[in-house]
């Protein structure tokens, strides 16, 4: 079992690959990056090496949406 998200919840920023942990309502802005390392993915979810844990929630834009997932394996 790996721990993976969909590649849609991966962003870069400032040359790093991150997934965001929370979300400002007042602002509409995803906040609180988080730097991750990922593996292999097969074009729609991508393995999450380090970074993340087991039960940890992320937020991210899917095309007009926001999506919140918590995390399993």
């Amino acid at each position: 079992e790996v721990l993976s998200v969909p590649v849609a919840a991966l962003a870069e920023e400032d040359g790093r690959t991150v997934v965001y942990t929370g979300y400002d309502e007042k602002k509409g802005t995803l906040t609180d990056p988080v730097e991750v390392t990922t593996g292999v993915s097969d074009g729609e979810y991508v393995e999450i090496l380090t970074g993340l844990s087991e039960g940890d929630t992320l937020w991210y834009a899917y095309y007009d949406t926001l999506e919140r997932k918590p995390f399993s394996l």
